[in-house]
């Protein structure tokens, strides 16, 4: 499981890149969760809200930055995921 200093660090942090690593690695935890259906869910949740957070703090503006989120094998198990593809709709990338 994920300790809870990993979530303090990677809710606090002000920077979007740091967020965006956070994310993948609750990205890769949902996937390797995924035989603890509630575990996989929350951990994929987490990684979409920090995700969230990397926009809020300008991370996606460059079209290179946006390219990660369709392009990063990290994040490939988010991607089915209702609010992955929310959060993803208005990128220019897709």
């Amino acid at each position: 499981e994920v300790s809870p200093y990993f979530e303090k660090v990677a809710t606090e942090s002000k920077s979007g890149n740091d967020v965006f690593a956070f994310a993948c690695v609750y990205a890769l935890a949902s996937t390797a969760a995924k035989d603890r259906k509630e575990l996989s869910d929350q951990y994929a949740s987490n990684a979409i809200r920090l995700l969230g957070r990397a926009q809020k703090l300008n991370y996606f503006e460059s079209l290179k930055t946006q390219k990660r989120l369709f392009d990063d094998p990290d994040l490939q198990g988010l991607r089915g995921h209702p609010e992955f593809k929310k959060l993803t709709s208005e990128f220019k990338i897709q």
